[in-house]
């Protein structure tokens, strides 16, 4: 129930919000009934959708709202099955614990090794609420199918693990919370990311969620303590060498050059910038605080700036109510902007216009770099999401942290957030769902060129190859792509794909062959039964003549 006195979207403006994350249930409107409200707390468990070759499955438990409806936990049994058949049983004590924060989780650790392939997770927890018997299978979110969660448990690391770093640079944590919606604590994200094998992430809440007060997400915090916590968070995370690295984020609401809410990546940004024009926290008021000149005139040097899932197009009733819109040509003009994030999710309907547009910035003589994340709201094997507000839920799995992965260049050394920075800044990096590439141009004078780099010799030899993993089944078409920007015009060149499913080859090309003033890049695509699985490198730019 909202508390006396305070101000709350009205129902338009609750309809209009994107409703990602595990789902609030316990907000409601004056009288109004909700079909999803329930006088316990929320209780679910989530798995990542991957486990990497010798790592362990994290099962993650979250309650919420502990605070209003305590529980007391007495214990937990799972199950994990293949094609039906029982492989392991677990049964987790806890002792009769109670549960009576806002926001409580927990981290247990599911023995896998000597199994592989694809897996169901069954868990059921037993509890008291209310002085009544609890048991909850999977989660306790009315409307839902409790059914049990899918993992792969992989043979193999991912494509290419030992060329790239891999990582997610979208996603929501906890500190977005509010009437529909929370995530899961970087600490909880970072643990499955182990279990994944990714090797960095981004935590990237909302500009209007980090300005919110810990206790009345209705209410901004002039102390800015939420967005605080997460620079002290991330700081003390790197410093103790932990892994996977945590790059500090915030997905800025801000206005394009026609004036509507886009949204903005920044990395590693010192000062906080704050926009809520797209937040439904103020009705009917939604003129972006700022600009993208702005922004980027004002970025402290050692940040980055991304626009975020760049291309897609918010649906009529957001554009119209929340002011929301998506980036323009006009938009990517300024010299600051670092690059964008294209692909937003594993089937994404943007990301072909994202691609053209893309390609057309290259031709162009622009050199923005082609970061991918999830838009992940703490889903790591299961997405819940609100259908219709009060009156049902939906689930999918998609949107999934670590499905669409950035790749960086590995450096000799152990990476450092300064590296990881670095590397996608000057663009040595890829974006992938599946499959791994190489791209090296060998030339007259110099190292070799890889991704991001500038080809200033004549071109001599063009190293390629590609691989996949039974995980994202063989290789089904690699492409180079020529870029010509005297022509304006981006050549694509089918190559072999050998009997074994990978490729490796070089190309001994002629300098006449490829334009003086250009780039080259690679498109992979691998294919598991009918499901593809897409990769695409940033350019080697050519300037050689």
């Amino acid at each position: 129930m909202i508390a006396s006195g305070f101000s709350a979207p009205p129902m338009p403006a609750l309809l209009l919000i994107g409703f990602f994350l595990y789902v609030e249930t316990h907000f409601r409107i004056g009288r109004l009934p909700s079909r999803y409200f329930r006088r316990q707390p929320e209780i679910l468990f989530d798995i990542p959708h991957r486990v990497a070759p010798g790592a362990d499955l994290p099962l993650l438990l979250i309650i919420k709202d502990a605070d209003r409806y305590p529980v007391e936990l007495n214990d937990i049994s799972v199950d994990i099955k293949q094609e039906g058949k029982i492989l392991s049983t677990t049964r987790l004590p806890l002792g009769d614990e109670r549960v009576d924060q806002p926001l409580w989780w927990r981290r247990f650790p599911l023995i896998v090794r000597g199994f592989e392939g694809e897996v169901t997770v069954e868990p059921m927890l037993t509890g008291r609420c209310s002085g009544r018997a609890l048991e909850v299978r999977v989660d306790n979110y009315p409307t839902l199918s409790h059914a049990p969660l899918n993992c792969r448990l992989d043979r193999d690391q991912l494509p290419g693990a030992e060329r790239w770093l891999y990582g997610d640079l979208h996603y929501h944590s906890h500190l977005t919370s509010d009437q529909v919606e929370f995530g899961a604590p970087p600490a909880a994200a970072a643990a499955m990311a182990a279990a994944m094998g990714l090797d960095f992430f981004a935590v990237t809440d909302h500009s209007y969620d980090l300005d919110d007060r810990w206790d009345d997400y209705l209410h901004n915090d002039e102390e800015l303590a939420k967005w605080k916590w997460l620079q002290d968070f991330v700081r003390e995370w790197n410093g103790g060498g932990r892994h996977p690295l945590i790059i500090p984020g915030e997905e800025l609401s801000a206005g394009n050059s026609r004036g509507g809410n886009v949204h903005f990546l920044l990395y590693n940004e010192p000062s906080f910038f704050p926009g809520w024009g797209d937040s439904a926290e103020k009705w009917l008021q939604t003129k972006p605080q700022w600009t993208i000149r702005k922004v980027l005139d004002q970025l402290s040097p050692q940040a980055l700036a991304f626009a975020g899932h760049a291309e897609s197009a918010p649906p009529r009733l957001q554009r119209l109510f929340l002011g929301r819109d998506h980036w323009r040509a006009a938009d990517y003009e300024h010299p600051r902007l670092d690059g964008v994030q294209m692909w937003n999710r594993l089937r994404d309907p943007a990301f072909s216009r994202g691609l053209a547009a893309w390609q057309k910035l290259l031709l162009a003589g622009r050199r923005p770099v082609l970061i991918g994340g999830n838009d992940a709201h703490g889903d790591f094997g299961r997405w819940r999401q609100i259908s219709l507000p009060f009156v049902s839920l939906k689930e999918k799995e998609e949107h999934l942290f670590g499905q669409v992965r950035t790749g960086i260049i590995r450096p000799a050394g152990t990476a450092t957030l300064p590296d990881l920075l670095h590397s996608l800044r000057a663009g040595r990096c890829l974006v992938t769902s599946g499959p791994s590439l190489w791209l090296e141009l060998i030339t007259e004078t110099g190292p070799p060129c890889t991704p991001g780099d500038t080809c200033t010799g004549a071109p001599r030899k063009l190293h390629i190859a590609a691989d996949s993993t039974p995980a994202f089944g063989p290789l089904a078409r690699v492409t180079l792509c020529i870029g010509d920007l005297q022509r304006k015009k981006e050549t694509r060149r089918p190559l072999p794909i050998g009997p074994a499913g990978s490729m490796n080859l070089t190309l001994d090309e002629p300098a006449r062959e490829l334009p003086g003033q250009g780039y080259l890049r690679l498109e992979v695509s691998s294919d598991r039964e009918g499901t593809p699985f897409h990769c695409f490198s940033n350019p080697i730019y050519l300037a050689w003549r």
